[in-house]
């Protein structure tokens, strides 16, 4: 294997999944671990990354939350590797899925840090229906550790909310309001 070139190497492991993904065909989840491995290492991470995201859902399946986190990880580092707009666009579904994974790992310092990096991505794409959406989740992972930043992160995210129709709005206040009913002293 060493002698073989790296480009033949390449050209290996691709070769290998797609003949994987043939021969498994609807079953193909089952060996997505091993597909994201030949897909990274034959140079085609968009298909990397998704065997990547199966791979975590059949780990979260199995409760193991770790192996999850570690394949969104991975995936996570992997979007780097996309031409935009596709890098973070999928930056923004692994990171959502990964804050949902820490947080019912109980990480929830991890969890807000997810939240909050996808919703600086929403922001910085003009996608506030997500930004809003990341941010209160990123609160509601805060209001087990950090009075202070959960209370500011609703608050960024009702304000943010104004932008969107009023359902949002209605939906970001709410929780706004509970945070504020959890933390403030009652008014």
């Amino acid at each position: 294997y060493q002698r073989v070139p790296a480009v033949g190497r390449m050209r290996l492991h691709a070769r290998i999944a797609r003949q994987g993904e043939v021969v498994y065909g609807p079953a193909v989840d089952r060996i997505a671990t091993e597909l994201a491995l030949h897909f990274e290492r034959g140079a085609e991470p968009r298909k990397a990354i998704t065997s990547l995201r199966i791979a975590s859902s059949n780990a979260v399946g199995r409760f193991a939350n770790r192996e999850a986190a570690r394949c969104l990880a991975r995936a996570l580092s992997l979007t780097s590797e996309l031409d935009e707009p596709d890098r973070w666009q999928m930056a923004l579904v692994v990171l959502d899925e990964l804050g949902h994974v820490r947080r019912s790992m109980g990480d929830m310092p991890g969890a807000s840090e997810a939240f909050l990096s996808a919703a600086a991505a929403a922001d910085a794409h003009d996608r506030p229906g997500q930004g809003v959406e990341s941010l209160i989740l990123a609160a509601s992972a805060l209001s087990w550790f950090d009075r202070a930043a959960c209370l500011a992160v609703a608050g960024r995210a009702e304000a943010e909310a104004q932008r969107l129709d009023i359902g949002s709005q209605q939906h970001a206040r709410g929780y706004g309001a509970y945070f504020r009913l959890l933390w403030d002293d009652w008014h």
